[in-house]
């Protein structure tokens, strides 16, 4: 595995926080092998802090987008979004 170009993809669909990109990260999420889980975590942590520095809108928006992905058609990209979620829930202040 290519760790720069998973950690500058991962860091970027973060970045774009839409459902197209947040869609892939959360089916990355789901399926990663541990060494890529690793790398995903580091940049959803990095994600999570900036959100955490954010204004609310934004993560509230952030939430909202993960929220309609619970109802996608891929099982791995319900089941990362909802693992994201928790993890969203934990990280920021609501």
């Amino acid at each position: 595995m290519d760790t720069a170009v998973a950690d500058a993809t991962a860091e970027a669909l973060l970045q774009r926080r839409d459902a197209t990109a947040l869609r892939l990260f959360a089916a990355a999420w789901h399926v990663a092998e541990p060494e890529q889980a690793d790398h995903l975590s580091g940049c959803l942590s990095a994600a999570l802090f900036e959100l955490s520095c954010a204004e609310p809108q934004g993560r509230l928006r952030f939430r909202a987008v993960l929220h309609g992905l619970l109802d996608d058609p891929d099982p791995d990209t319900r089941a990362g979004a909802q693992d994201l979620l928790d993890r969203a829930a934990w990280a920021l202040p609501d």
